[in-house]
């Protein structure tokens, strides 16, 4: 599927007009950073200004592995428990064009498009003394929520 073809789905329902439903998509973005690290981020793009869908969610960074407390049955000095803190996290915004996939706000990179994903690559405006480039991987999902009357 082409990357217009794919991202017509999601803006198609952006676009829906159902005077019981809110329609909306919520994001994953994964950023993998040169030596391991990693952010994950996920949130709600709510705001529909066509081609744009844009909205706000929250980052989590794996400088080091969280893993306390850990869940019922699991050894609390596991680290594969939670590779990211939940009580560490960033408020982000993200925007994404659905025509020509372009991704700007907290993360700013030209997106492909490939069974069902976006990633692209992006240089930080600022990271130390090294300016590397990261990789981005984005999923999108479609959802509806009724309309509370």
């Amino acid at each position: 599927m082409a990357c217009a073809d794919q991202l017509k789905v999601f803006a198609d329902h952006m676009a829906k007009s159902d005077p019981g439903s809110s329609h909306m998509l919520r994001f994953v973005l994964v950023t993998n950073f040169l030596g391991g690290l990693a952010q994950y981020a996920e949130g709600d793009l709510t705001a529909w200004n066509p081609p744009v869908a844009s909205g706000n969610g929250h980052r989590y960074s794996a400088y080091e592995r969280w893993n306390f407390p850990a869940p019922p049955g699991q050894i609390f000095w596991d680290t594969k428990a939670y590779p990211f803190d939940p009580n560490r996290r960033d408020p982000i915004t993200l925007s994404v064009n659905l025509t020509s996939g372009q991704v700007a706000g907290s993360f700013a990179f030209q997106a492909l498009c490939e069974n069902g994903l976006l990633y692209g690559f992006s240089t930080p405006s600022t990271s130390g003394f090294l300016k590397v480039p990261m990789m981005n991987v984005l999923a999108l999902i479609t959802e509806s929520v009724p309309i509370p009357k």
